[in-house]
């Protein structure tokens, strides 16, 4: 039988008086074919140097995988294949719309055997005016998982992230999101306003209430039980939250569907928080209206209040409060722990209210917080 194209042979040189490993590397600028001759003293020799000579040039030829594109790869082959499984599908909708804003528009058609680290880095440098540290940082471990990803599946030979440096986002810091005195005070007013249907009001007014004391993030507060509120022990123990995220069925009328995980964003958001005599009142009055169901934010059929819905109604409030500025809903658990601050509790114990994972999550988002609160108290003394 003849030998496949390509696979070489192996004879011996009655001239040399030598074994000759012999490979067909392609052809010369006449059109005549070009050879790559090993000469070695045994046959075992010659045969082991010809293997040897094919692993390699293997190893250095790109296979059919990483000669698609880096979005091809990055859709197909990563995020739907490994990802997808492996992920909550919260942080999973987060990782894709990185790979669809940050990375695909810029370098999603270069192929993964082509992509070097100049492309890398000038993708990282170019994001640095517009996006803020998290986003940088978010999109360099996309690419850097990914790259692992594809030298662990032998598609590539080295990830050329390895040697990316994440620059630093130009973009000043913005501050959060607080409500003013007088802020707060309209929406007080405004939410108690007594619901008629068809006329005005708001059935579930006091949830905003309930979050301007508590600090509960939406998907806490959209997820919480009546069984998980103690009237009697004044407590209210988050154990779980909800969350909107992408539907992946093609089939589905709906663009999200609602889940709710049994276990709270992170280990230390799983707490217990003691209610002030304003939740304590906002949650009897949210009591006489779904008291009978099982969520504390319910609809009139007995089914959870989405997130969605939630901040929608929050953004009505504010409208009818004639702000200037309109509020994300998470402005309301800024505030709250703005107010701790300024009565003077330590970062510690607004960090364990707020269930962050760490103090210095708490300290860096509330810095600008903080240091007012410490310019106000060194004012108050004229001389020590």
């Amino acid at each position: 039988m003849r030998r496949e194209k390509g696979n070489g042979s192996v004879f011996y040189s009655e001239k040399r008086e030598q074994w000759v490993a012999c490979v067909n590397i392609g052809y010369n600028s006449n059109g005549t074919r070009k050879f790559k001759r090993m000469y070695c003293k045994t046959e075992q020799e010659a045969k082991k140097r010809l293997r040897e000579y094919k692993n390699n040039i293997a190893k250095q030829q790109p296979n059919e995988l990483a000669k698609l594109s880096l979005e091809s790869y990055m859709r197909n082959q990563w995020l739907e294949k490994t990802k997808e499984k492996s992920m909550k599908p919260s942080s999973y909708d987060r990782l894709e719309r990185t790979c669809e804003h940050q990375i695909f528009p810029v370098i999603g058609d270069i192929q993964m055997c082509s992509i070097t680290v100049n492309d890398i880095q000038k993708l990282l440098n170019d994001m640095t005016p517009m996006y803020s540290q998290s986003v940088i940082k978010k999109t360099y471990d996309a690419l850097n998982a990914c790259f692992d990803f594809a030298v662990k599946n032998d598609v590539i030979t080295k990830n050329p992230v390895g040697s990316v440096t994440v620059p630093k986002s130009e973009r000043i810091t913005k501050e959060i999101d607080i409500l003013s005195d007088e802020e707060k005070q309209a929406v007080k007013e405004e939410c108690v306003k007594p619901f008629k249907r068809g006329v005005g009001g708001y059935r579930l007014g006091y949830a905003f209430i309930l979050l301007l004391n508590t600090g509960m993030r939406e998907g806490e507060i959209c997820a919480l039980e009546w069984a998980d509120v103690n009237f009697e022990k004044r407590t209210i123990r988050i154990n779980k939250t909800v969350s909107e995220v992408m539907t992946r069925d093609d089939s589905a009328d709906t663009k999200y569907e609602t889940i709710v995980y049994n276990e709270p964003k992170t280990k230390n958001s799983n707490r217990v928080i003691p209610i002030n005599a304003a939740a304590l009142d906002a949650l009897k009055h949210l009591h006489e209206i779904t008291g009978s169901f099982k969520y504390v934010l319910s609809t009139a059929n007995g089914t959870m209040v989405k997130p969605r819905k939630l901040a929608n109604t929050f953004k009505t409030i504010q409208k009818n409060c004639r702000f200037e500025k309109t509020y994300g809903i998470h402005a309301l658990r800024h505030t709250f722990a703005s107010n701790l601050f300024n009565k003077g509790i330590d970062v510690k114990t607004v960090s364990t209210l707020l269930g962050h994972s760490s103090t210095s999550i708490t300290y860096n988002i509330y810095i600008h917080v903080i240091e007012d609160v410490k310019a106000q108290a060194v004012a108050l003394i004229d001389e020590v």
